[in-house]
């Protein structure tokens, strides 16, 4: 059983793995009850910060680069500024109340990892129902992950510590 607080921002994660190139997936991710996604693109939303010891890597790239473009040597050329940055298949994600959808128009074989943050909002122990991927256009080729349970309580107020 996962056990968050209440107003804990949760960040998901969903790990997807195939053995061969799939064609127009989608991946349903039901949210236990006491969730709610979080639309961490809109400018009023907190953003969820690591903890000390997640894995952390900047990134993108430096527009303006080192001097003439280069960085580094100059016989090492330019740096290609796409090199450091982070490729998805998954082109587009819907929110909803309850659940949050992830599609893939093409997936390559291997193992994919999407993320999304959601907060803890309604103290309680809810069924964490299991997430479902299948082919938009195949639907018998699908699977699934297993199931739990979320609990969320309240925080231990500072007058009670």
């Amino acid at each position: 059983s996962l056990k968050f607080f209440a107003g804990d921002l949760v960040r998901i994660r969903v790990r997807i793995a195939s053995n061969q190139e799939r064609h127009w997936a989608a991946f349903e991710v039901p949210l236990p009850a006491g969730l709610e996604p979080v639309d961490t693109s809109l400018a009023t939303t907190a953003k969820l910060v690591g903890s000390p010891d997640e894995e952390q890597r900047d990134v993108g790239y430096d527009a303006e680069g080192g001097e003439d473009g280069y960085e580094g040597d100059a016989e090492e050329g330019p740096v290609n500024p796409w090199m450091f940055s982070f490729w998805s298949p998954f082109n587009h994600v819907e929110m909803r109340d309850n659940r949050v959808v992830i599609f893939a128009d093409h997936l390559p074989p291997g193992v994919h990892v999407s993320s999304f943050v959601a907060r803890a909002t309604t103290p309680g122990v809810y069924v964490l129902k299991p997430a479902r991927g299948e082919l938009m256009y195949e639907p018998e080729v699908w699977g699934r992950s297993e199931g739990g349970s979320f609990e969320i309580s309240l925080p231990t107020p500072v007058s009670a510590r």
